[in-house]
């Protein structure tokens, strides 16, 4: 399976605009982190993720979820344009907490998780009120996203464990994001900074791929001779007169996924 080193690109891009920040004065880079919560949640019933409150009567309760919710890891490049205005090309990389439905009936766990990484980048413009010793600051700007989402299931009956796991990427989102952020300047070459942020970006994968599946306790992932391959597409006709040849990519219906979040970054 090929996988990309998305901290790898965060890191080396970090490590440009550091060194583009050097060539002038009215450049400067800001670097930070935070936890986002997540917003503007959504209940993804086609993957069956609920909470059964009990088995009779049948009932069950939906969970919400938005894929926004994490740690952020971020970083800009700002260039002043005057006294009170500026833009910045700001990137970010977020790790998705874990998401998990479970429900228990007899002596077996039925068990679904989600979680997902994103590389974010995208440009912004900032307005800026100087007071006394502190600079505060409005920004507006669009994201563009790159990542993947790990979607699980697994039934565990009396200590025996089914599971099948899929990675789903590929696709650019597309979002926008504003904050509102205090800075206080310890000094010409460095300041300290909070920020409030929120994030509005959904993502619809275009393609998954099956990375791992244990039968009866057993890992068989690497003794499947099958395609295990997805592909998400847009319209999809069901016909059953067509025999589905093992060895393309199995299709399926696009669903997007909410990465809303709002957080304070330091």
């Amino acid at each position: 399976m090929k996988t990309t080193p998305p901290i790898h690109t965060l890191l080396t891009a970090l490590f440009v605009l550091i060194m583009l920040s050097s060539s002038a004065q009215n450049l400067s880079v800001s670097l930070g982190s935070g936890y986002h919560l997540g917003v503007g949640k959504q209940n993804v019933t086609h993957h069956d993720f609920y909470s059964f409150v009990n088995w009779n009567p049948w009932a069950w309760e939906k969970i919400d979820v938005s894929l926004g919710e994490g740690l952020l890891i971020d970083g800009s490049v700002q260039y002043q344009l005057g006294e009170n205005f500026g833009f910045d090309i700001a990137t970010s990389y977020l790790i998705g907490a874990q998401h998990t439905s479970s429900i228990t009936k007899g002596n077996t766990t039925y068990k679904r998780q989600f979680d997902g990484q994103m590389l974010r980048l995208g440009p912004g413009f900032r307005c800026i009120v100087h007071k006394e010793k502190l600079d505060f600051y409005t920004r507006l700007g669009m994201v563009l996203g790159m990542g993947h989402i790990n979607y699980q299931q697994e039934n565990n009956s009396n200590g025996t464990i089914n599971r099948i796991a899929y990675r789903y990427e590929g696709g650019i989102s597309i979002g926008a994001s504003a904050a509102f952020g205090i800075r206080y300047p310890l000094n010409e070459r460095l300041s300290i900074y909070g920020e409030f942020r929120f994030v509005s970006q959904s993502y619809t994968p275009k393609k998954g791929t099956l990375t791992e599946r244990i039968s009866n306790g057993v890992d068989i992932t690497e003794d499947i001779t099958y395609n295990t391959e997805i592909d998400f597409v847009d319209e999809l006709t069901m016909d059953p007169t067509i025999v589905v040849d093992p060895d393309t990519p199995f299709k399926q219906p696009q669903y997007s996924y909410p990465v809303n979040g709002y957080g304070l970054n330091l």
